[in-house]
């Protein structure tokens, strides 16, 4: 994972509200309402979908556009 992608990562934890992460390696529920990082804190959350490599590296536009969101980030 490149510098601008763990950057992305990082600031998008901080921002969402609910935030599942997919790779190669599974899926894990980084960050959740209930602070216990479980995928069992994620069940009833509707999520926003989207590709890492499709949010752009600007920091401030990310932590704008996604605060309070609940996203499920493909990487």
């Amino acid at each position: 994972m490149t510098y601008e992608e763990t950057q992305k990562i990082k600031h998008l934890r901080e921002v969402t509200s609910v935030m599942v992460e997919k790779s190669s390696n599974g899926i894990e529920c980084t960050k959740n309402r209930f602070g216990n990082r479980t995928m069992d804190g994620c069940k009833n959350v509707i999520f926003e979908k989207i590709e890492l490599s499709k949010i752009d590296n600007d920091i401030p536009h990310i932590r704008r556009e996604y605060y309070g969101r609940n996203l499920w980030i493909v990487l």
